[in-house]
């Protein structure tokens, strides 16, 4: 009989880190955190879609940015995704920080410990490293990854590349629903306005 309670995921159980961190943001009832929680999962789509570029199949692409969004919080992150940090933090009450602190480092140490150790991609100082508040800084050097993805193939010309770009253009397919929340408040806050005028 297989245990599968038991059963360690091949890839970053993402699912269960942004689970945790939406419970908490969603339960603090707050427009504009809730606005930076959707543009930083919009941020970690930005990054799946670039791992999927580069050669990974989509449900690895998305676990690899959500294991560089747990490294951003723990301070060595890429500058794209610790911006995403950095939004956060900044619209969060001052009152909030230790239980947003605490919430992070529960939400990445539940989505590592459903993670099989052999599938994480940095050295474990850099999972050890405790969760940054902008009081901490975000100092720390870029932490580089023991796998190493693939790179995009050398393109000699300018009409290869426009080709190559195009091919890659549904990204529908990804399997991350951005959890929203909320009420639709902040829709109503934009009037309506003619399509002429927005530009």
């Amino acid at each position: 009989m297989i245990d599968n309670k038991n059963r360690k995921e091949p890839r970053y159980a993402w699912e269960k880190a942004q689970e945790i961190i939406h419970k908490y943001i969603e339960g603090l009832q707050l427009v504009e955190m809730q606005i930076c929680w959707i543009k930083a999962q919009l941020i970690i789509e930005a990054q799946a879609r670039y791992y999927s570029h580069v050669g990974n199949d989509v449900e690895d692409s998305v676990s690899i940015a959500w294991e560089d969004f747990e490294v951003a919080c723990r301070g060595a992150g890429e500058p794209g995704i610790t911006g995403a940090i950095f939004m956060l933090w900044s619209r969060l009450p001052k009152k909030e920080d230790k239980y947003f602190k605490f919430s992070l480092e529960n939400a990445t140490l539940s989505a590592r410990g459903a993670t099989d150790p052999n599938a994480l991609r940095y050295m474990p100082k850099v999972y050890q490293a405790k969760v940054q508040t902008p009081e901490n800084g975000f100092d720390l050097p870029e932490a580089i990854p023991l796998r190493v993805l693939p790179t995009l193939p050398v393109v000699q010309t300018t009409g290869a590349l426009k080709k190559a770009i195009n091919k890659v253009t549904d990204f529908s397919a990804l399997p991350f629903q951005v959890f929203e929340g909320g009420k639709s408040e902040v829709q109503d806050e934009q009037p309506d306005q003619p399509e002429d005028e927005l530009f």
